[in-house]
C-alpha cells in the first residue's frame, strides 16, 4: 500500500512537515514539487457582487457566503 507523506528537503536532508513514517527502512519515490513562479487567481476572485448576494441568499449571513466563496 502506497502512502503519502509531507516533507521538504533541505541541504539534502529530509524533514518531516507532518506526520512522520515509523518505518526504520524502506524503498521510496520522491516526487519533487516545483515552486510556481505566477500565483494563479483564486476562483473567489471571479466571483462577481451577484454571486455574492446569491450566496447570502443561500447561506444567510455574510460569513457563511464568504467562507463558501473561498473555494
Amino acid at each position: 500500500m502506497l502512502k503519502t507523506y509531507e516533507a521538504i528537503i533541505q541541504d539534502g536532508q529530509v524533514k518531516w512537515l507532518a506526520e512522520r513514517p515509523n518505518i526504520r527502512s524502506s524503498r521510496v519515490f520522491i516526487t519533487v514539487l516545483e515552486e510556481r513562479a505566477t500565483i494563479t487567481p483564486s476562483i473567489s476572485m471571479a466571483i462577481n457582487d451577484s454571486s455574492k448576494q446569491d450566496l447570502l441568499n443561500l447561506f444567510g449571513s455574510e460569513p457563511d457566503a464568504q467562507n463558501i466563496s473561498n473555494f
